[in-house]
């Protein structure tokens, strides 16, 4: 099957692909990137998101790995499987729609990835888009959908994989989700990347499912259920900070990074 993944050039899209290593051996890919999701506004919580989550990761650790480790960087899983990588910026340009259209990809999957897909872009895979979100919907449609589950103090999060049948967003007809028990000790980092391997199992279900020859089951399309969030807003985040969970973890995230080298990060 051909397959186009559209990802952000970030830690936690990076970490899906690599769940999927088996997706990108046995099919033909083609990854493209988005740079950042939106406008965050000036935040000290956000600021630190985006070090953490994109400046560190693709300016300062994959660049300097020599030896890959369990991890693979975006340039090193597209060495491993011969997959073509290219930032676009205007997936809705008609000549990028012209180029994917010669592509022909059967599927197109996003994740995290930061621009919104129009009717001609949508059109193009006989197969449909894809997108996993990393929200239960319809309850959390929208940005940084596990801070505002913590934030609502609920007992879990998730990530869900649906359809995108038009530009609007997190709205389209419900594939699977995977939930995930919240932990009381853990921080907004980790909650975020623990959804991205069971995340991952729905999205290796579904082209499973459609290399079978089948449809997949859905369920209907609920534009006006649930909530739709933008960024936090900064009474949002103080209050977040109040309940105790920090941006991250020095912990977790060294031994995060640990895994993309063989020998150990020297992080102080």
């Amino acid at each position: 099957m051909k397959i186009a993944f559209f990802v952000n050039r970030d830690i936690h899209a990076n970490v899906a692909l690599n769940h999927l290593k088996h997706v990108l051996q046995d099919h033909d890919v083609s990854l493209f990137f988005s740079d950042k999701v939106g406008h965050a506004p000036g935040h000290e919580t956000l600021d630190i998101l985006r070090l953490i989550e994109q400046d560190i990761p693709n300016e300062h650790v994959y660049p300097g790995v020599d030896e890959p480790g369990e991890l693979l960087s975006f340039t090193e899983l597209g060495r491993r499987f011969a997959m073509p990588l290219e930032t676009v910026h205007q997936p809705n340009d008609p000549a990028f729609i012209e180029r994917l259209g010669v592509l022909a990809p059967d599927l197109v999957i996003s994740i995290r990835y930061g621009r919104i897909f129009k009717d001609a872009f949508i059109a193009v895979p006989g197969l449909g888009v894809l997108n996993l979100h990393s929200g239960l919907l319809p309850s959390y449609r929208g940005v940084l959908a596990t801070l505002q589950a913590l934030l609502a103090g609920d007992d879990e999060i998730g990530c869900t994989l649906h359809f995108i049948l038009d530009a609007t967003i997190d709205t389209g007809p419900i594939v699977d989700e995977a939930r995930v028990p919240v932990d009381a000790n853990g921080s907004l980092f980790g909650h975020v990347l623990s959804l991205y391997e069971p995340g991952a199992r729905l999205v290796e279900k579904a082209i499973a499912t459609l290399m079978a020859g089948e449809a997949l089951d859905t369920r209907p399309k609920t534009p006006d259920a649930g909530n739709y969030f933008t960024f936090p807003t900064a009474e949002e985040l103080v209050r977040f900070a109040s309940l105790g969970y920090p941006v991250f973890k020095a912990s977790e995230y060294r031994s995060l990074l640990a895994r993309y080298r063989r020998a150990p990060l020297g992080l102080g």
